[in-house]
């Protein structure tokens, strides 16, 4: 019998996970990732997803400190990519009058 995840249904079926990535960049955000803020670096330790479309989602990073904090994913120049709760650029084009 084979087994395949459930993730690697959706993908052969089209569907793309909403993924969170650096803006400049385009890579994904990862635990473990180091991000400067302030000057100082920090550890990404948790992130989530934007519990509503006009939302942006949250990340907590912890500082050399040990102290964490948490920001909008934008602080550390991140962004989500494949929201389904938002249309895309397309569907906002074809939607206009």
């Amino acid at each position: 019998m084979i087994e395949i995840t459930r993730a690697e249904v959706l993908k052969r079926l089209g569907y793309e996970a909403p993924s969170l990535v650096y803006t400049e960049s385009g890579e994904e955000v990862k635990v473990g990732d180091g991000v400067t803020l302030d000057g100082e670096t920090h550890m990404v330790t948790y992130f989530c997803h934007p519990h509503k479309p006009s939302a942006s989602g949250r990340v907590t990073v912890q500082a050399l400190n040990g102290q964490c904090y948490e920001y909008y994913v934008t602080v550390i120049g991140a962004k989500w990519v494949n929201r389904r709760d938002q249309p895309s650029m397309l569907e906002q084009w074809l939607s206009e009058p």
